[in-house]
């Protein structure tokens, strides 16, 4: 049977759609059409039911996949070995990271692990969008915190805590809050997510946790933007550590409500759950691992 049309049955079933397929393999929609017409001729069995948008594996089709998907990645994993073993860690990895923290923290340890391994090229994508499905098109992908669905496998990197902070300008006409219910006496800066205003902050402390609705006077789907306007003075925001620390360390925000705990923003590398993972990814995730091995005590 001919390895390429069971790689493409298995991309299909993975994408869900003959154009996700074709997009991960860099074929046509339409090979990927004809290969999976001459599967499903030479098993005389219907792998997929099919919609204008997607399509899902029938029975047999799921029968056949839990069959053939281990042996095809086997043979991945064969042929991974043998050009590892002439030319070492090779090929095309496609990583995908939040917009501040991939350019702030991973573009720079991409340069590093280039140095390493020159033969893999890296292509590096930066967004802060938190749906799962985009991440099925890299080999591996960054997020602040733990995804809640799809297949991934998840790894924490960094752990890492948010604070409150405003400008010194800010707060020269009117008093820092003591406790987090005097938020609701300042301007708030406010991200949003998947359509959604974050305007209901956590905080703990030893009486337990506690939500705190904030008075948003700005707000915008990129943190770079609510950074730019708390180091303008425009009011208070909630920012991972990581983001903030130089500003925090420099005099340019200050840090609200110490003694109380906001809720975290652990760094996860999260890659897809399937036997075989790629000779460049292991590279990447391990090397990933020990560039954050140190980075706690400086961080968290």
């Amino acid at each position: 049977m001919d390895s390429t049309e069971l790689r493409i049955f298995i991309a299909t079933a993975e994408e869900g759609s003959f154009a996700g397929a074709g997009r991960r393999l860099k074929v046509s929609p339409a090979s990927v059409t004809r290969a999976i017409a001459a599967l499903e001729a030479r098993l005389e069995v219907r792998l997929f039911t099919r919609t204008t948008r997607q399509c899902r594996l029938t029975l047999d089709g799921e029968r056949f996949l839990e069959r053939c998907a281990p042996l095809v990645r086997e043979l991945e994993d064969a042929e991974d070995e043998i050009r590892t073993g002439n030319l070492g860690p090779n090929g095309a990895l496609r990583v995908a990271a939040p917009l501040s923290f991939g350019r702030r923290q991973i573009a720079p340890l991409i340069r590093a692990f280039r140095q390493k391994f020159p033969q893999i090229s890296v292509q590096l994508f930066l967004s802060d969008e938190s749906d799962d499905l985009l991440w099925r098109e890299f080999d591996c992908a960054l997020r602040v915190g733990r995804p809640t669905k799809g297949e991934f496998i998840t790894r924490r990197l960094l752990k890492a805590r948010r604070v409150v902070c405003a400008a010194p300008r800010y707060l020269e006409d009117r008093p820092a809050p003591r406790v987090p219910e005097d938020l609701a006496e300042h301007r708030g800066i406010v991200l949003i997510r998947d359509g959604q205003l974050l305007d209901q902050w956590m905080f703990e402390d030893e009486s337990g946790m506690r939500s705190v609705s904030i008075p948003t006077t700005l707000a915008s789907n990129s943190g770079e933007v609510t950074h730019c306007w708390a180091l303008e003075g425009e009011g208070v925001v909630l920012k991972s550590l990581w983001d903030v620390q130089e500003d925090l360390a420099e005099g340019r925000l200050v840090e609200l409500l110490s003694e109380y705990s906001a809720d975290n923003a652990d760094i996860y590398l999260v890659y897809p759950a399937r036997r075989y993972v790629p000779s460049r990814t292991r590279s990447f995730i391990d090397f990933l691992a020990d560039s954050f091995a140190g980075a706690a005590g400086r961080i968290g």
